[in-house]
């Protein structure tokens, strides 16, 4: 894996999901449970759950980290987040709305821009 900054991916990480929620009528705060995979939990987990702090301050859902030894892009992390809330929130098809908003979503650190969007499949 190249060189790579572990806070800019967290924020990204972060942020899309972010804008996921909300285009989806939820709120950051309606997370109940994320699984967050590291491929270096000895180096980067210090700065992952300081950013991880900042982020979740007003909310508190079930989190889990496990080190993985590869993610199936060069990234450093990766996230599951599941939300809870009203039942009358839309459904999010993630795909589709990927598909509609990937000119607003961070690639991560590392990737290639081509002509049609990033050299990885980090949003399939």
């Amino acid at each position: 894996m190249e060189s790579y900054d572990i806070a800019v991916q967290c924020r990204a990480v972060f942020d899309n999901v972010r804008w996921v929620l909300e285009d989806a009528g939820a709120r950051w705060e309606d997370l109940v449970d994320i699984t967050v995979f590291l491929t270096d939990m000895g180096r980067d987990f210090a700065t992952f759950n300081r950013l991880y702090a900042e982020y979740f301050a007003g909310a508190r859902p079930c989190r889990t980290t496990v080190e993985v030894t590869a993610l199936p892009t060069p990234i450093a992390i990766a996230a599951e987040m599941h939300r809870g809330g009203p039942v009358s929130m839309k459904p999010l098809d993630f795909r589709k709305w990927i598909d509609e908003h990937r000119h607003l979503l961070k690639p991560p650190v590392g990737t290639r821009r081509s002509g049609k969007g990033t050299a990885t499949s980090w949003s399939r």
